[in-house]
């Protein structure tokens, strides 16, 4: 018995298929396969763990570490820009990490003025600077010399019974830090252009320091007490500076070139024996 297409009644033979329907099956499968093959090409493109596709998460670490820098430098520019105010609320907090990282921070800017300037006057003697040991003596001297102003500090208001402790004080003194590091990079700058006019406003940038700690811890001075404070004060400055000339007596060897201290000793032995003649 004859058959014929269920789709075009064409008649057909025993197990003849039409041409119609093959090319029906033809239209489904070609799509199909299309998609398939977009599909695999878009696969390993879209894939999130492909390397450089995707920024690793922030840890928990340099999140409060970033956090902390900022937080730190907003600081520094508050004390710059108002530093009785800011300095009065640095004195009113217990934490003891910004004001040593002021101090060690104020100490390598102080460390870089010191080895700019001794270097550039070796240079012009043609004798090598010790840029290591000038950086690592004045960074030591500064973070020490701040640590103990802090403790004469609490010992002077000790003594006219005002009661602070050592953390405040480290804290006062960091503000003298805060201002001295723009103001450093300012001296660096007019250093380049005159090496003694650099020198002047390094002392005086020390003068204005002192003065902007002294006036933001007198803010929190009762009255009646005041006028002991500016007296404790100041006795506390005056050693500060006597210490601080009798430290600079004792390191300033470290600071000559050892080109020159080897100079110096043979003179001396030189000396030695004349002195037996």
């Amino acid at each position: 018995m004859a058959k014929f297409c269920t789709q075009c009644g064409k008649a057909l033979e025993e197990g003849e298929i039409c041409s119609c329907q093959m090319a029906e099956k033809k239209n489904e499968e070609g799509p199909q396969n299309v998609s398939g093959q977009q599909e695999n090409m878009k696969g390993p493109q879209e894939n999130p763990g492909r390397l450089g596709r995707q920024k690793p998460p922030q840890s928990q670490f340099e999140k409060n570490a970033t956090a902390f820098a900022k937080n730190f430098f907003k600081k520094i520019l508050a004390i710059v820009k108002d530093p009785v105010t800011a300095g009065k609320e640095a004195i009113m907090q217990t934490d003891i990490k910004n004001p040593l990282l002021l101090m060690a921070l104020q100490g390598i800017f102080s460390a870089i003025f010191v080895m700019s300037a001794e270097g550039r006057l070796m240079i012009e003697l043609d004798i090598s600077t010790p840029y290591f040991r000038i950086f690592i003596v004045t960074l030591l001297l500064s973070v020490g010399l701040a640590c103990v102003l802090a403790l004469l500090l609490k010992l002077g208001n000790a003594v006219i019974k005002i009661p602070v402790t050592y953390t405040q004080m480290l804290s006062a003194v960091s503000i003298r830090s805060a201002l001295l590091m723009p103001a450093i990079i300012l001296s660096f700058i007019v250093s380049l252009i005159h090496m003694g006019a650099g020198l002047v406003m390094f002392v005086l940038i020390n003068i204005w320091g002192f003065t902007a700690m002294v006036v933001a811890m007198s803010s929190l001075i009762e009255q009646e007490k005041l006028s002991k404070f500016v007296l404790a004060v100041s006795v506390v400055i005056l050693l500060f500076i006597i210490l601080t000339v009798f430290m600079l007596t004792r390191t300033v060897k470290f600071y000559i070139p050892d080109e020159i201290r080897t100079l110096i000793s043979n003179l001396n032995d030189i000396g030695d024996i004349l002195s037996w003649l």
